[in-house]
């Protein structure tokens, strides 16, 4: 298994290689589809919000627990994921 810690960096994202395990920790963002979208149409993030060396994780709909964690958070297969991309 390999961890990673946000923020990350380029040389160790080229390090991982297709069928690698990776554990991510750190602040990373969710987002669905639409977001995609409209950041890719030039929307802008909130203040203070930054995605450099970090990650966006495409995924269905997350519950967070009264603690502040999220016990699970599945992606969104990639049909529905491209639907609203350019």
């Amino acid at each position: 298994m390999i961890e990673l810690i946000a923020p990350f960096t380029e040389e160790k994202i080229r390090a991982l290689h297709v069928g690698d395990e990776v554990e991510l920790s750190g602040v990373l963002f969710t987002g669905r589809d639409a977001v995609h979208k409209y950041l890719h149409e030039g929307g802008a993030l909130p203040l203070g919000v930054s995605l450099r060396d970090g990650i966006l994780y495409h995924c269905g709909p997350v519950v967070l627990e009264e603690n502040g964690t999220t016990p699970s958070c599945g992606f969104t297969p990639p049909p529905r994921a491209c639907r609203n991309r350019p």
